[in-house]
């Protein structure tokens, strides 16, 4: 890293150093960022994941893009209510299973 910004600083100068270093610092923290964000969401969603393609079910209602706890006041369909997160790949694949 400090023989390509020695390279950078001789070849075409300090300004094109700074900006080089400047995007680099840039592009690196957003990795730092993304991989953080990830991993929270992982630690967040991992033990709600399931594949309810694969349960017993009677009736499978799925709401895409329903907010449960808004959802959870208002319902009044009886029976069991669970909050599941269906993964995307799921949903791909639940248009076979009928």
């Amino acid at each position: 890293m400090i023989g390509r910004a020695l390279e950078i600083y001789s070849q075409e100068g300090t300004r094109q150093l700074v900006c080089s270093t400047k995007n680099y610092i840039k592009w690196k923290s957003g990795l730092i960022l993304r991989y953080a964000h990830n991993q929270i969401s992982n630690m967040r969603y991992s033990y709600e994941f399931q594949n309810v393609m694969n349960q017993d079910w009677d009736n499978l209602i799925i709401l895409d893009g329903c907010r449960y706890d808004l959802f959870e006041e208002i319902n009044t369909i009886s029976g069991d209510l669970e909050k599941n997160i269906l993964v995307a790949h799921q949903q791909m694949n639940s248009s076979k299973k009928q």
